[in-house]
C-alpha cells in the first residue's frame, strides 16, 4: 500500500495508521513524500518501527536553488537529501521522483548522479504532463520530448549500472530507441512490482 497525498507526514497519527496497515495484512508500507519531515532522522525511524519499508522521495534539481523554487520551499533541497542520507543508514528501501521539466530538463544526469551515492533501488524520472490541474503550467514547465529524450538516454546509459531500475514516465517508446525497458508510462504494475495497480485505484473511486 502507498500512503501519499498530498503530503502524508502532516498527520500526527502516520505511525499509528502505518502500523495499521500492517496490521490488517500489508506485507509492505510506501510513503510517498516530499523529504521535509523525515529529514529528522528520529521522526523517520518512528515510521519505520511502525512498519514502513519503503519510502519515494521527490527531488527535482541536483541544484538547492532551482529545487526550492519549483518547490516554493526554502532549504527543502537540504533537508530531502538529509532524508536520503537517513533512509540509506536506517536500511529504509529507497526510491526517487525527479519531475522533468523545461527548467531541468538538462541536468538530469547531474540529478542521477546527486542521488547514486545513497543507493536508490529505482529513480524515476516523470515528464513533465500538463493534464488537468497542471494544465496552466504548460508554459512555465512543459518541454518537447525532442529535446528531453536525449539527455534521459545518457542518463540511463551513465547510472543504469548505479542505480538498479532507472524508470522514464510520460515520453513516447520511439524517443528512446534501445532503451524501451527504461519507459514505464501506464499500467505499471505489469513492468514494475513497486508500482500502483491501476484496477485497484479505479475501483475505490
Amino acid at each position: 500500500v502507498d500512503l501519499t497525498g498530498g503530503e502524508p507526514t502532516i498527520r500526527r497519527d502516520l505511525p499509528e495508521v502505518i502500523a495499521y496497515a500492517r496490521e490488517i495484512g500489508y506485507e509492505t508500507v510506501c510513503m510517498i513524500t516530499n523529504g521535509l519531515v523525515t529529514a529528522n532522522k528520529a521522526r523517520l525511524r518512528s515510521f519505520v518501527d511502525a512498519g514502513l519499508y519503503d519510502i519515494l522521495v521527490s527531488l527535482h534539481a541536483h541544484e538547492a536553488n532551482a529545487h526550492d523554487m519549483l518547490t516554493k520551499m526554502p532549504g527543502a533541497h537540504r533537508k530531502v537529501l538529509k532524508t536520503l542520507e537517513n533512509a540509506q543508514a536506517i536500511g529504509l528501501h529507497l526510491r526517487v521522483n525527479h519531475v522533468v521539466t523545461n527548467t531541468n530538463y538538462q541536468d538530469v544526469g547531474k540529478l542521477a548522479g546527486l542521488v547514486a551515492p545513497f543507493k536508490p533501488y529505482a529513480l524515476n524520472f516523470i515528464v513533465f504532463n500538463p493534464t488537468r490541474d497542471a494544465a496552466e503550467m504548460d508554459k512555465q514547465l512543459g518541454t518537447t520530448y525532442h529535446d528531453v529524450a536525449p539527455v534521459l538516454k545518457e542518463a540511463i546509459e551513465c547510472y543504469t549500472s548505479e542505480i538498479p531500475t532507472i524508470n522514464i514516465r510520460h515520453l513516447p517508446f520511439c524517443f528512446l530507441k534501445g532503451k524501451e525497458k527504461h519507459v514505464k508510462t501506464m499500467w505499471q504494475l505489469q513492468y514494475e512490482s513497486a508500482e500502483w495497480d491501476w484496477c485497484m485505484d479505479i475501483i475505490h473511486k
